[in-house]
C-alpha cells in the first residue's frame, strides 16, 4: 500500500510543475530606461488620467502587494515587485515611488480565464540604489477596478514600505545567505530532494515526501474523516536595521497608517482574498502577540541598532479553520506581512535621556510595512521562500 501511495505522490508532483501559479510579466513603464516618464502622482491608462489625491483609501483591498525580491533574467539582476488580484479584478494599475522618483509602474487587465492572478514588474537592480537613497519615503500605490453587480467598483490603497528593509534587499550581494538575516524554520522544505523541491502538504496521507500532512492536524485524531482545512506551523525571524518601537496588528491599524496589519496567510485559487491566520480569531492582536517577540541589539561592526522580529506558532495554533483551504492546489501562496513603527531616536527612554520631549519622540515615529511571499519563482531567487504545494497523494 505504501508503494502505491509513493507512485501516486510521484505522479502528482511530476504534474505539479505544470500546475504552478503562472506569474505574468508586466512591462515597467516608469523609472529609469522606461518608455514614459509619467507626471508625479498620476494614474494613467486609455480611459483615465486623474490625480491620485482625488482617491480616498478603501477599506476593501483590490490588489495584494506580495513583496519585493531580487531575480535574474538574461544574465542580469532585477528588483522584482510582485502583485496579485482577486477573481473579480477588471483592471489594475500599480506604482512604486521613492520620494519623487518613480521606480516602477504597470497595468494589467483581468480575465475570466485567470484565477488568483499574479504578476511581476522588474527594474534593473543597478538603477535602484541611487533612486532609493534620496530623501523621501517608499510608497506603493494600488489602484483597481472590480466587477461588482454588473458595474465597476473602484478600490485604492497606498502602502508605506520600509525603505531600510528594501535597501538591505537591494544591496544584498550574497548568493548563499538571505536578506534581513531572514530565517524561516516552518513551514519549510523538511524533506529535500526528489520528486520536487517545495513545501508539500499532503491532505490524505503521511507519506515520506510530505513535509506536513493532515495526519498532523490538531483535530485529526478526533475525527480523521472531517475536513477542517489545513494546519501548518510558522516559525522564523528576521533582523533589520533601525529601532522598531512596536509591531502593529489588525486592531492597531487605521487607514491613514498606509500599512497592512501583521499577519501570516495563505492564498489559493479557491478563495478571492487571502486567509489570514490572526484575522480568523476574534482578536488578532491577542492571538498573534503571544507568539511574536521583538528584541533589539547593536551591530558589532557598525554600532547601529538592529531590531529582530521572531515568531513561533505551533501547528495546533497554525490552523486556518476553513474548508476552502482543503483543496488540492499547487497555486497556494504563503504570505508574511509585518506592520511596524520605527523611530530614528531609538527607545523613548533613550530619547528622553538625550533631551527630547515625549511629544517630539512620537512625532518622529513612522509606520511602515514589510511584505514577503512564498511564490514559485522565489525558490530560485533571493528570498528562497517556496509556495505551499497542497496535494492528494
Amino acid at each position: 500500500m505504501k508503494y502505491i501511495q509513493g507512485i501516486l505522490l510521484l505522479f502528482a508532483l511530476c504534474l505539479s510543475a505544470f500546475g504552478q501559479s503562472r506569474e505574468i510579466p508586466v512591462k515597467n513603464v516608469c523609472g529609469p530606461s522606461a518608455q514614459i516618464q509619467p507626471e508625479l502622482n498620476q494614474f494613467r491608462h486609455d480611459n483615465m488620467s486623474v490625480n491620485a489625491e482625488q482617491f480616498q483609501p478603501t477599506e476593501k483591498a483590490g490588489v495584494r502587494f506580495l513583496g519585493f525580491d531580487v531575480t535574474e533574467s538574461a544574465g542580469g539582476k532585477n528588483l522584482t515587485a510582485r502583485f496579485a488580484g482577486q477573481d473579480d479584478l477588471a483592471y489594475a494599475y500599480v506604482e512604486v515611488y521613492s520620494g519623487d522618483n518613480p521606480l516602477l509602474c504597470g497595468e494589467i487587465w483581468g480575465s475570466e480565464d485567470e484565477k488568483n492572478l499574479a504578476w511581476a514588474i522588474d527594474i534593473d537592480l543597478s538603477a535602484v540604489p541611487t533612486r532609493l537613497n534620496p530623501e523621501g519615503e517608499v510608497e506603493i500605490w494600488l489602484f483597481s477596478y472590480h466587477h461588482a453587480n454588473g458595474e465597476y467598483e473602484e478600490r485604492f490603497r497606498v502602502i508605506a514600505y520600509d525603505k531600510q528593509a528594501l535597501l538591505e534587499l537591494v544591496n544584498h550581494r550574497s548568493e548563499t545567505t538571505l536578506p534581513y538575516q531572514l530565517n524561516i524554520a516552518h513551514p519549510s522544505n523538511l524533506v529535500p530532494g526528489p520528486p520536487m523541491e517545495g513545501v508539500i502538504y499532503c491532505l490524505n496521507s503521511n507519506y515520506q515526501f510530505c513535509d506536513y500532512s493532515q495526519h498532523r492536524h490538531p483535530k485529526f485524531a478526533d475525527d480523521p474523516l472531517l475536513r477542517y482545512g489545513i494546519a501548518v506551523p510558522f516559525k522564523g525571524q528576521f533582523t533589520l536595521d533601525g529601532y522598531v518601537s512596536s509591531i502593529l496588528y489588525k486592531e492597531d491599524i487605521t487607514l491613514d497608517m498606509k500599512v497592512m496589519a501583521t499577519d501570516f496567510g495563505i492564498w489559493n485559487g479557491s478563495v478571492s482574498e487571502p486567509i489570514q491566520l490572526g484575522a480568523l480569531h476574534p482578536n488578532s492582536k491577542a492571538f498573534l502577540s503571544q507568539f511574536i517577540t521583538l528584541s533589539h541589539s547593536v551591530d558589532a561592526e557598525t554600532g547601529e541598532v538592529q531590531s529582530t522580529i521572531a515568531w513561533d506558532i505551533p501547528i495546533e495554533h497554525g490552523e486556518f479553520l476553513s474548508t476552502k483551504t482543503y483543496a488540492r492546489d499547487y497555486n497556494t501562496h504563503l504570505l508574511y506581512n509585518f506592520a511596524v513603527q520605527k523611530n530614528p531616536l531609538g527607545s523613548l527612554q533613550d530619547a528622553l535621556g538625550s533631551g527630547y520631549t515625549e511629544a517630539q519622540y512620537h512625532a518622529q515615529t513612522k509606520t511602515r510595512a514589510i511584505a514577503m511571499a512564498g511564490v514559485y519563482l522565489s525558490i530560485h531567487d533571493t528570498l528562497k521562500l517556496g509556495p505551499l504545494i497542497v496535494t492528494f497523494p
